[in-house]
């Protein structure tokens, strides 16, 4: 039976909840004038900082000392989650699609965000289970 207490602190919590959320709002933010590439650009542009926030607590910063997380790895495979969405590409590809209006569609920003948050977790998680896996706990 595990007794230890996390070193998570308040401060911890709170980065690892509002991170995510502000980055997604920065990749949301499209206007009328923009295409899918800025979308994804943008995206593109917070994966590296939305990472090195969430790894730069104190207690994860510790737990990747012996094998790092490469940014590079979890955003390029963030970014080919987003473009293999089919859901996605089909709006984007749609002759009925209404530039005009996307900042203001509020399901595609609540879609572009969950989409954009489930990929980056989910590229996430192996390179977290891998560096998980490189602690030994004898010593």
């Amino acid at each position: 039976m595990l007794h230890a207490r996390p070193t998570c602190t308040k401060s911890d919590s709170m980065k690892l909840l509002l991170v995510p959320a502000m980055s997604l709002l920065l990749a949301g933010q499209a206007d009328a004038q923009n295409d899918s590439k800025d979308v994804a650009a943008r995206i593109s542009a917070v994966c590296p900082t939305m990472l090195e926030s969430l790894l730069g607590t104190a207690s994860l910063t510790k737990a990747t000392r012996q094998r790092p997380i490469s940014s590079s790895v979890v955003c390029s495979c963030t970014m080919k989650r987003l473009e293999k969405d089919e859901k996605l590409s089909e709006y984007l590809n749609s002759p009925t699609r209404d530039l005009a209006s996307e900042s203001r569609n509020e399901a595609l920003q609540a879609y572009l965000s969950l989409l954009a948050a489930s990929s980056f977790y989910a590229c996430l998680a192996p390179e977290l289970e891998a560096s998980k896996n490189a602690i030994s706990l004898v010593r």
